[in-house]
Protein backbone atom coordinates (compact mmCIF):
# COMPACT_ATOMS: atom_id res chain seq x y z
CA UNK A 1 0.00 0.00 0.00
CA UNK A 2 1.23 3.53 -0.61
CA UNK A 3 2.36 5.65 2.21
CA UNK A 4 -0.70 8.09 3.39
CA UNK A 5 -0.24 11.78 3.45
CA UNK A 6 -1.87 13.95 5.71
CA UNK A 7 -5.32 15.21 4.63
CA UNK A 8 -5.99 12.46 1.94
CA UNK A 9 -9.34 10.24 1.25
CA UNK A 10 -8.95 7.08 3.01
CA UNK A 11 -11.49 5.50 0.32
CA UNK A 12 -8.94 6.74 -2.42
CA UNK A 13 -6.45 5.05 -0.66
CA UNK A 14 -7.61 1.75 -1.14
CA UNK A 15 -7.56 1.99 -4.67
CA UNK A 16 -3.77 2.37 -4.77
CA UNK A 17 -1.32 0.52 -6.12
CA UNK A 18 2.32 -0.30 -4.52
CA UNK A 19 3.65 2.80 -6.39
CA UNK A 20 1.20 4.86 -4.34
CA UNK A 21 -0.38 6.09 -7.11
CA UNK A 22 -4.32 6.05 -8.30
CA UNK A 23 -4.76 3.07 -10.62
CA UNK A 24 -8.52 4.60 -11.67
CA UNK A 25 -8.36 8.74 -11.12
CA UNK A 26 -5.97 10.39 -13.28
CA UNK A 27 -3.13 12.47 -11.29
CA UNK A 28 -3.88 15.91 -10.15
CA UNK A 29 -7.79 15.69 -9.70
CA UNK A 30 -9.42 16.67 -6.58
CA UNK A 31 -11.82 15.70 -4.20
CA UNK A 32 -14.42 16.35 -6.32
CA UNK A 33 -13.70 13.30 -8.62
CA UNK A 34 -12.82 11.21 -5.96
CA UNK A 35 -16.61 11.33 -4.43
CA UNK A 36 -17.78 10.94 -8.24
CA UNK A 37 -15.72 7.28 -8.44
CA UNK A 38 -16.90 6.22 -5.31
CA UNK A 39 -20.33 4.72 -6.26
CA UNK A 40 -18.77 3.03 -8.89
CA UNK A 41 -16.88 1.07 -6.81
CA UNK A 42 -19.60 -0.22 -4.33
CA UNK A 43 -21.53 -1.24 -7.41
CA UNK A 44 -18.99 -3.23 -9.09
CA UNK A 45 -18.81 -6.63 -7.43
CA UNK A 46 -21.94 -8.24 -8.63
CA UNK A 47 -20.47 -11.67 -8.64
CA UNK A 48 -21.37 -14.07 -6.02
CA UNK A 49 -18.11 -15.53 -4.20
CA UNK A 50 -20.05 -17.76 -2.78
CA UNK A 51 -19.40 -21.69 -3.85
CA UNK A 52 -21.44 -23.49 -6.19
CA UNK A 53 -22.16 -27.11 -5.82
CA UNK A 54 -23.84 -28.84 -8.92
CA UNK A 55 -25.52 -31.58 -7.96
CA UNK A 56 -23.91 -34.75 -8.68
CA UNK A 57 -26.22 -37.64 -10.31
CA UNK A 58 -25.47 -41.39 -9.82
CA UNK A 59 -26.46 -42.30 -12.72
CA UNK A 60 -23.24 -40.01 -14.44
CA UNK A 61 -20.74 -41.46 -12.29
CA UNK A 62 -18.02 -43.73 -14.63
CA UNK A 63 -19.07 -46.61 -11.74
CA UNK A 64 -22.55 -46.81 -13.12
CA UNK A 65 -21.97 -46.66 -16.61
CA UNK A 66 -19.05 -49.53 -16.09
CA UNK A 67 -21.73 -51.38 -14.05
CA UNK A 68 -24.18 -50.60 -16.88
CA UNK A 69 -22.18 -52.18 -19.63
CA UNK A 70 -21.55 -55.36 -17.35
CA UNK A 71 -24.83 -56.10 -16.88
CA UNK A 72 -25.96 -55.76 -21.06
CA UNK A 73 -22.83 -58.20 -21.30
CA UNK A 74 -24.36 -60.56 -18.94
CA UNK A 75 -27.85 -60.49 -20.49
CA UNK A 76 -25.74 -61.38 -23.62
CA UNK A 77 -24.21 -64.32 -22.37
CA UNK A 78 -27.41 -65.84 -20.55
CA UNK A 79 -28.98 -65.64 -24.10
CA UNK A 80 -26.05 -67.47 -25.53
CA UNK A 81 -26.12 -70.20 -22.35
CA UNK A 82 -29.84 -70.44 -22.96
CA UNK A 83 -29.30 -71.65 -26.70
CA UNK A 84 -26.11 -73.77 -26.17
CA UNK A 85 -28.40 -75.53 -23.44
CA UNK A 86 -30.92 -76.23 -26.06
CA UNK A 87 -28.64 -77.39 -28.71
CA UNK A 88 -26.87 -79.71 -26.14
CA UNK A 89 -30.48 -81.83 -25.68
CA UNK A 90 -31.31 -80.15 -22.47
CA UNK A 91 -27.65 -80.13 -21.01
CA UNK A 92 -27.73 -84.08 -20.34
CA UNK A 93 -24.62 -84.95 -22.90
CA UNK A 94 -21.34 -85.48 -21.89
CA UNK A 95 -18.69 -82.53 -21.79
CA UNK A 96 -16.76 -83.14 -24.93
CA UNK A 97 -13.84 -80.68 -26.04
CA UNK A 98 -15.83 -77.91 -28.56
CA UNK A 99 -19.30 -79.47 -27.69
CA UNK A 100 -21.91 -77.28 -26.74
CA UNK A 101 -22.12 -78.43 -23.30
CA UNK A 102 -18.05 -77.13 -22.75
CA UNK A 103 -19.56 -73.74 -24.27
CA UNK A 104 -22.10 -73.50 -21.86
CA UNK A 105 -20.22 -74.34 -18.96
CA UNK A 106 -17.48 -71.65 -20.37
CA UNK A 107 -20.81 -69.51 -20.68
CA UNK A 108 -22.03 -69.82 -16.95
CA UNK A 109 -18.19 -69.04 -15.66
CA UNK A 110 -18.28 -66.16 -17.32
CA UNK A 111 -21.94 -65.06 -15.92
CA UNK A 112 -20.91 -65.91 -12.53
CA UNK A 113 -17.86 -64.00 -12.63
CA UNK A 114 -19.37 -60.66 -13.99
CA UNK A 115 -22.22 -60.79 -11.91
CA UNK A 116 -19.69 -61.17 -8.58
CA UNK A 117 -18.36 -57.60 -10.21
CA UNK A 118 -21.52 -56.24 -10.38
CA UNK A 119 -22.22 -57.17 -7.17
CA UNK A 120 -19.65 -55.28 -5.78
CA UNK A 121 -20.35 -52.23 -7.86
CA UNK A 122 -22.86 -51.32 -6.16
CA UNK A 123 -22.79 -49.01 -3.04
CA UNK A 124 -26.09 -49.35 -1.37
CA UNK A 125 -27.91 -52.59 -2.07
CA UNK A 126 -31.58 -52.32 -0.78
CA UNK A 127 -32.49 -55.09 1.86
CA UNK A 128 -35.16 -57.59 1.15
CA UNK A 129 -38.94 -56.98 2.19
CA UNK A 130 -38.87 -60.18 4.43
CA UNK A 131 -36.51 -59.22 7.33
CA UNK A 132 -37.20 -62.73 9.07
CA UNK A 133 -36.44 -65.20 6.07
CA UNK A 134 -32.37 -66.13 5.13
CA UNK A 135 -32.45 -63.39 2.23
CA UNK A 136 -32.39 -60.78 4.89
CA UNK A 137 -29.05 -62.73 6.51
CA UNK A 138 -27.32 -62.73 3.77
CA UNK A 139 -27.55 -59.10 2.58
CA UNK A 140 -27.08 -58.64 6.63
CA UNK A 141 -23.83 -60.45 6.16
CA UNK A 142 -22.77 -58.88 2.51
CA UNK A 143 -23.61 -55.36 4.05
CA UNK A 144 -20.94 -55.93 7.31
CA UNK A 145 -18.55 -57.21 4.68
CA UNK A 146 -18.47 -54.41 2.69
CA UNK A 147 -17.48 -52.50 5.69
CA UNK A 148 -14.48 -53.96 6.06
CA UNK A 149 -13.28 -53.62 2.06
CA UNK A 150 -10.44 -50.96 1.66
CA UNK A 151 -14.05 -48.98 -0.14
CA UNK A 152 -16.10 -49.52 2.56
CA UNK A 153 -19.99 -49.36 2.85
CA UNK A 154 -22.67 -48.80 3.68
CA UNK A 155 -25.22 -50.05 6.70
CA UNK A 156 -28.07 -48.73 5.57
CA UNK A 157 -29.34 -45.92 3.29
CA UNK A 158 -27.51 -43.00 5.16
CA UNK A 159 -25.21 -44.86 7.29
CA UNK A 160 -21.83 -44.98 5.44
CA UNK A 161 -19.15 -47.26 7.47
CA UNK A 162 -15.64 -46.66 6.12
CA UNK A 163 -12.72 -49.15 6.47
CA UNK A 164 -10.74 -46.68 8.64
CA UNK A 165 -13.23 -46.70 11.44
CA UNK A 166 -12.66 -50.91 12.08
CA UNK A 167 -8.54 -50.18 11.29
CA UNK A 168 -8.38 -46.82 14.05
CA UNK A 169 -5.66 -46.47 16.79
CA UNK A 170 -6.31 -47.85 20.05
CA UNK A 171 -9.92 -49.16 19.10
CA UNK A 172 -12.18 -50.14 21.52
CA UNK A 173 -14.09 -53.79 21.20
CA UNK A 174 -15.46 -55.52 24.03
CA UNK A 175 -14.21 -59.49 24.93
CA UNK A 176 -12.36 -59.15 21.81
CA UNK A 177 -10.24 -62.48 22.68
CA UNK A 178 -13.78 -64.12 23.15
CA UNK A 179 -14.95 -63.15 20.02
CA UNK A 180 -11.69 -64.22 17.88
CA UNK A 181 -11.38 -67.50 19.61
CA UNK A 182 -15.51 -67.90 18.56
CA UNK A 183 -14.98 -66.50 14.91
CA UNK A 184 -11.84 -68.90 14.53
CA UNK A 185 -13.67 -71.80 15.54
CA UNK A 186 -16.46 -71.10 13.28
CA UNK A 187 -14.63 -70.40 9.97
CA UNK A 188 -12.30 -73.62 10.87
CA UNK A 189 -15.54 -76.10 10.79
CA UNK A 190 -16.97 -74.29 7.43
CA UNK A 191 -14.01 -74.77 5.73
CA UNK A 192 -13.89 -78.45 6.87
CA UNK A 193 -17.27 -78.78 5.35
CA UNK A 194 -16.51 -77.34 2.11
CA UNK A 195 -13.81 -79.14 1.79
CA UNK A 196 -15.34 -82.39 2.52
CA UNK A 197 -18.64 -81.81 0.27
CA UNK A 198 -16.10 -80.91 -2.30
CA UNK A 199 -14.20 -84.03 -2.28
CA UNK A 200 -16.94 -86.79 -1.54
CA UNK A 201 -19.57 -87.45 -4.27
CA UNK A 202 -23.22 -88.23 -4.43
CA UNK A 203 -25.10 -90.10 -2.32
CA UNK A 204 -22.35 -89.77 0.30
CA UNK A 205 -21.78 -86.07 -0.14
CA UNK A 206 -25.60 -84.96 1.45
CA UNK A 207 -25.01 -87.84 4.25
CA UNK A 208 -21.38 -86.10 5.38
CA UNK A 209 -22.90 -82.49 4.89
CA UNK A 210 -25.94 -83.54 7.16
CA UNK A 211 -23.16 -85.19 9.44
CA UNK A 212 -20.89 -82.49 9.57
CA UNK A 213 -23.72 -79.52 10.23
CA UNK A 214 -24.87 -81.69 13.18
CA UNK A 215 -21.89 -81.75 15.05
CA UNK A 216 -21.33 -77.89 13.86
CA UNK A 217 -24.68 -76.81 15.78
CA UNK A 218 -24.01 -78.36 18.70
CA UNK A 219 -21.08 -76.67 19.00
CA UNK A 220 -22.52 -73.41 17.97
CA UNK A 221 -25.08 -73.65 20.85
CA UNK A 222 -21.84 -74.03 23.49
CA UNK A 223 -20.78 -70.64 21.60
CA UNK A 224 -24.44 -68.88 21.51
CA UNK A 225 -24.59 -69.75 25.72
CA UNK A 226 -21.11 -68.83 26.34
CA UNK A 227 -21.69 -65.08 24.66
CA UNK A 228 -24.98 -64.86 25.86
CA UNK A 229 -23.22 -65.33 29.41
CA UNK A 230 -20.84 -62.45 28.46
CA UNK A 231 -22.74 -60.11 26.58
CA UNK A 232 -25.27 -57.80 26.94
CA UNK A 233 -26.32 -57.30 23.43
CA UNK A 234 -26.49 -61.62 22.93
CA UNK A 235 -29.37 -63.08 24.30
CA UNK A 236 -30.07 -66.82 25.54
CA UNK A 237 -31.33 -69.04 22.44
CA UNK A 238 -35.12 -70.24 23.26
CA UNK A 239 -34.28 -73.20 23.73
CA UNK A 240 -32.14 -72.70 26.74
CA UNK A 241 -34.63 -70.14 27.77
CA UNK A 242 -36.95 -72.87 28.52
CA UNK A 243 -34.78 -74.94 29.78
CA UNK A 244 -33.85 -72.47 32.85
CA UNK A 245 -37.38 -71.87 33.39
CA UNK A 246 -37.69 -75.05 35.71
CA UNK A 247 -34.46 -74.33 37.39
CA UNK A 248 -35.38 -73.22 41.18
CA UNK A 249 -35.43 -69.35 41.62
CA UNK A 250 -32.09 -69.45 44.13
CA UNK A 251 -29.97 -71.04 40.99
CA UNK A 252 -31.97 -68.25 39.10
CA UNK A 253 -30.72 -65.11 40.91
CA UNK A 254 -27.46 -66.78 40.83
CA UNK A 255 -27.07 -67.12 37.02
CA UNK A 256 -28.57 -63.67 36.73
CA UNK A 257 -25.61 -62.33 39.50
CA UNK A 258 -22.91 -64.23 37.50
CA UNK A 259 -24.32 -62.89 33.92
CA UNK A 260 -24.75 -59.49 35.22
CA UNK A 261 -21.26 -59.26 36.83
CA UNK A 262 -19.51 -60.84 33.53
CA UNK A 263 -21.10 -58.06 31.47
CA UNK A 264 -20.04 -55.35 34.06
CA UNK A 265 -16.77 -56.70 33.24
CA UNK A 266 -17.23 -56.46 29.48
CA UNK A 267 -18.31 -53.25 29.44
CA UNK A 268 -15.80 -51.81 32.00
CA UNK A 269 -12.92 -53.11 30.27
CA UNK A 270 -13.12 -52.94 26.32
CA UNK A 271 -9.56 -54.16 24.83
CA UNK A 272 -7.93 -51.18 23.28
CA UNK A 273 -6.90 -53.36 19.73
CA UNK A 274 -3.56 -52.60 18.06
CA UNK A 275 -3.69 -52.10 14.50
CA UNK A 276 -2.53 -55.91 13.73
CA UNK A 277 -5.09 -56.92 16.42
CA UNK A 278 -7.84 -54.88 14.52
CA UNK A 279 -6.29 -55.99 10.97
CA UNK A 280 -6.77 -59.69 12.01
CA UNK A 281 -9.98 -59.15 13.45
CA UNK A 282 -11.73 -57.92 10.31
CA UNK A 283 -9.80 -60.33 8.35
CA UNK A 284 -11.60 -63.35 10.34
CA UNK A 285 -14.79 -61.68 10.29
CA UNK A 286 -14.63 -61.10 6.17
CA UNK A 287 -13.27 -64.82 5.62
CA UNK A 288 -16.74 -66.12 7.35
CA UNK A 289 -18.62 -63.56 5.67
CA UNK A 290 -17.06 -65.29 2.30
CA UNK A 291 -17.87 -68.63 3.41
CA UNK A 292 -21.16 -68.07 3.91
CA UNK A 293 -22.02 -67.80 0.38
CA UNK A 294 -21.11 -71.72 0.35
CA UNK A 295 -23.83 -71.80 2.56
CA UNK A 296 -26.19 -70.09 0.73
CA UNK A 297 -25.31 -72.10 -2.45
CA UNK A 298 -25.99 -75.52 -0.58
CA UNK A 299 -30.03 -73.96 0.23
CA UNK A 300 -30.43 -73.46 -3.39
CA UNK A 301 -28.89 -76.59 -4.71
CA UNK A 302 -30.90 -78.90 -2.02
CA UNK A 303 -33.71 -76.90 -1.36
CA UNK A 304 -35.67 -80.00 -1.54
CA UNK A 305 -33.63 -81.88 1.47
CA UNK A 306 -35.63 -80.74 4.67
CA UNK A 307 -33.00 -81.89 6.88
CA UNK A 308 -30.06 -80.38 5.29
CA UNK A 309 -31.93 -77.30 4.80
CA UNK A 310 -33.16 -77.60 8.91
CA UNK A 311 -29.41 -77.90 9.71
CA UNK A 312 -28.77 -74.59 7.41
CA UNK A 313 -31.48 -73.05 9.20
CA UNK A 314 -29.86 -73.00 12.38
CA UNK A 315 -26.48 -71.87 11.58
CA UNK A 316 -27.75 -68.93 9.29
CA UNK A 317 -29.94 -68.19 13.26
CA UNK A 318 -26.42 -68.50 14.95
CA UNK A 319 -24.90 -66.27 11.99
CA UNK A 320 -28.00 -63.65 12.56
CA UNK A 321 -28.85 -63.13 16.42
CA UNK A 322 -25.06 -63.77 17.46
CA UNK A 323 -22.47 -62.96 14.85
CA UNK A 324 -24.04 -60.21 13.28
CA UNK A 325 -25.36 -58.75 16.33
CA UNK A 326 -22.48 -58.12 17.88
CA UNK A 327 -20.62 -57.16 15.21
CA UNK A 328 -23.17 -54.62 14.73
CA UNK A 329 -22.36 -53.52 18.36
CA UNK A 330 -18.97 -53.38 17.54
CA UNK A 331 -19.79 -50.80 14.57
CA UNK A 332 -21.85 -48.56 16.76
CA UNK A 333 -18.65 -48.23 19.32
CA UNK A 334 -16.25 -47.85 16.93
CA UNK A 335 -18.16 -45.23 14.80
CA UNK A 336 -18.61 -43.32 17.96
CA UNK A 337 -15.09 -43.45 19.18
CA UNK A 338 -13.90 -42.48 15.56
CA UNK A 339 -16.38 -39.73 15.36
CA UNK A 340 -15.16 -38.02 18.74
CA UNK A 341 -11.29 -38.50 17.93
CA UNK A 342 -12.13 -37.03 14.61
CA UNK A 343 -13.78 -34.13 16.30
CA UNK A 344 -10.75 -33.44 18.82
CA UNK A 345 -8.08 -33.02 15.68
CA UNK A 346 -10.51 -31.08 13.93
CA UNK A 347 -11.27 -28.60 17.37
CA UNK A 348 -7.39 -28.51 18.30
CA UNK A 349 -6.30 -26.90 15.16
Amino acid sequence: WGGGGGGSDSKSKLKRGASGHDDNTPSGSGSNTNSSSHPKAKASPKVSQRPVFKEIRLDDLDLFEQRKEFEAEVELLKQRYENEIKMSGQGQAKVRINSPERHAAEIKLKITTLQSIIDDLVLYRKPPEDTEGNAYTFWLLDALRRTMMPSGGFISRRIYVPQIVWLQENGLVSRYHLKMNVCNQLLKHFIEIEADSIFHAQPKRLERLVSSFEILNKNLEAMHHTLAFQLGEIHEPKERKAKTKKRSGLASFGTAIAKGTAQFRSYALPTKLTPDESQAYIAVLTAIFDKSRFLKDLLTAHADNEELCAQLGRVLTFLRSVVCTFVLHDVRKLLKQYHNASSRAFTSR
